[in-house]
């Protein structure tokens, strides 16, 4: 998989994407941290934002490590519990989209094979105050077979808001409209 066009809203930022690798399989979004453009997986059931030991250092965040308990996580599909590895030290600033920007403090950092990032659902989430941005979905089209074309959704002061995603997992051409349930009330949409 090549690296997609650099998106319109972040032509002046340092690019870093070629620092992540993905599988076919995954959502992937352009996400700017602390001004540097990088890949996120994107993952609407995960609780929060991570990064990883390798990504924090490619884009230059300070890491704060040792004795401190940064609290555990867990992986769907294993009985596994993992200790965060540690926190980025202060506010990581994080922009999807040219209108979506959140402040994330404390960002928790993981240990793991390979750089990457996963955006989750403290970004992925709906009930923020009106005057700031909400998720609405993520949004999935198949316009032919094995072509996927996929967005975040968001509501911003009032406005819809559509981060187009750089990769999605091909779809299945025989599925019809699924609207699913997540967290909140909110709508999971996927248009086939």
């Amino acid at each position: 998989m090549g690296r997609p066009p650099m998106p319109e809203w972040a032509t002046h930022l340092q690019d870093q994407r070629g620092d992540v690798r993905f599988d076919a399989s995954q959502y992937i979004c352009p996400v700017a941290v602390n001004g540097k453009l990088t890949l996120s997986i994107v993952d609407t059931g995960a609780h929060r934002t991570v990064i990883d030991l390798k990504m924090a250092g490619k884009l230059g965040l300070p890491v704060r490590r040792g004795a401190a308990d940064f609290g555990k996580f867990s992986v769907p599909g294993s009985e596994a519990v993992h200790a965060y590895a540690g926190v980025v030290e202060g506010e990581t600033l994080l922009q999807v989209g040219d209108k979506v920007v959140a402040r994330v403090r404390n960002l928790r950092v993981i240990e793991h094979p390979h750089a990457f990032c996963l955006l989750g659902a403290d970004i992925l989430r709906g009930g923020r105050p009106k005057n700031t941005w909400n998720f609405t979905g993520l949004r999935v089209h198949t316009p032919e077979e094995n072509r996927v074309h996929a967005s975040l959704e968001f509501e911003v002061r009032g406005e819809h808001v559509s981060v187009p995603l750089p990769h999605a997992p091909a779809g299945d051409p025989e599925a019809q409209l699924a609207v699913a349930q997540v967290s909140g009330g909110r709508r999971l949409r996927r248009d086939f």
